[in-house]
């Protein structure tokens, strides 16, 4: 059992059928982190790395065969990192204090300077311009 919670508390116990459940502070439910006092940031930041991770594995396959055109890069992006980013957002998109929106689109950006090559402070409305 999880009890989502600003502060950690202390928990009643449950029974059920006579067997107490166990408190825990966080569970994995069908691959995000639900955590009792940290909501879905936990989720949030694992999915943010996992994102970059498909992000990284992308650019380096583009490399390999040499893929450098700006629209296939973007498609390819939209079918094999997007699903990643976006995992689950039905769920932490409308949670309080969630930056996952956020984070998520701080990869995209991070995808689009590195096509076109510029510097990570290059403004974003020039870098989306560019798009």
């Amino acid at each position: 059992m999880v009890v989502f919670e600003k502060h950690h508390s202390v928990a009643p116990e449950f029974t059920y059928r006579g067997t107490t459940i166990e408190h825990v502070q966080s569970f994995r439910y069908l691959g995000l982190e639900l955590h009792s006092t940290k909501g879905m940031a936990v989720a949030i930041a694992k999915l943010t790395v996992v994102g970059k991770k498909a992000l990284f594995a992308l650019c380096r396959r583009c490399n390999d065969l040499s893929i450098t055109d700006p629209e296939v890069m973007c498609q390819l992006f939209d079918s094999l990192v997007c699903p990643v980013l976006s995992y689950a957002c039905e769920v932490w998109t409308g949670c309080p204090g969630a930056k996952g929106l956020q984070q998520a689109e701080q990869v995209h950006r991070m995808f689009l300077r590195g096509i076109l090559g510029v510097n990570k402070t290059t403004s974003t409305f020039v870098v989306l311009g560019e798009f």
